[in-house]
């Protein structure tokens, strides 16, 4: 309603890119949607959570959904809910008693079940289908300097960078890092992405960066898929994960802490 259709399927399909990431990173177990969201699968609550609502919006229609949604509310402000209970609303205050509609909305295997039922919705962007081919780009060895990445919101740099194949050589590294200013970028989504994908490679430039922006950011979200992807590349980023982190915690939130401090031991 405020900034459009395409700029909601923008962050529609990023959400499912990040839904088929942490379901495959996931055991089946977690994948069920829950309240814990800073356990095991990273945003998969959120995001699974998102995809449930947005399938009943498209099975249902917008204008009927819309009201639905603002019925509930009135019913419900200020008040605990459960997935009983709002399943419970669900089938009283939408779908009435429709056997057909109940069929095809699957509620209980949404809110009970691991993995993703086969009626999700997958919306998809025309805006990050232009990202997808500026990725082809890079693939088949074009010139960096050449794409047009100048005006990219953030959730385009997300889609690139995400999109890139996880083995990189570093001569090409060296080359997006000098066009697009990828270590030094001010903005966090970019460079936490940039610095996943970087030192996945053993990029050592990446160091410098991931020392400058790791004790500056406390979002668990942003900085536990460096810490992460740092663990993960052994002797070369183990030490390197612990020296940053011994001197950046007291800036961290207590469950940011706990997480990190988990990813160190070896944990997601």
């Amino acid at each position: 309603m405020v900034y459009g259709k395409e700029r909601a399927a923008v962050l529609a399909d990023l959400s499912w890119d990040d839904l088929q990431r942490d379901l495959k990173e996931s055991t089946p177990a977690a994948t069920r949607l829950r309240g814990d969201t800073e356990e095991e699968g990273g945003e998969l609550a959120y995001n699974k959570g998102a995809t449930f609502l947005r399938t009943i919006e498209y099975a249902v229609g917008r204008a009927r959904w819309d009201g639905y949604l603002r019925s509930y509310f009135d019913r419900h402000a200020f008040q605990p809910q459960t997935t009983a209970g709002f399943l419970a609303d669900l089938r009283k205050n939408l779908i009435r008693g429709d056997t057909a509609l109940e069929a095809k909305l699957q509620l209980d295997r949404w809110a009970y079940e691991p993995g993703l039922p086969e009626n999700a919705v997958h919306v998809r962007s025309a805006t990050l289908a232009q990202v997808d081919q500026a990725i082809d780009q890079v693939k088949s060895g074009g010139p960096i300097a050449r794409i047009p990445f100048a005006n990219w919101s953030t959730q385009e740099w997300q889609r690139f960078l995400n999109g890139l194949p996880r083995a990189l050589a570093a001569a090409r590294l060296s080359e997006l890092d000098e066009a697009m200013k990828l270590s030094t970028s001010p903005n966090a989504y970019v460079r936490s992405a940039w610095l996943v994908l970087a030192i996945g490679n053993r990029y050592q430039p990446a160091i410098a960066s991931a020392e400058e922006f790791l004790p500056r950011v406390g979002r668990n979200l942003l900085i536990r898929p460096v810490y992460r992807a740092l663990v993960q590349q052994g002797d070369w980023g183990l030490p390197v994960a612990q020296r940053i982190f011994a001197g950046a915690r007291s800036n961290y939130h207590p469950i940011t802490v706990t997480a990190i401090e988990k990813v160190l031991a070896g944990g997601s």
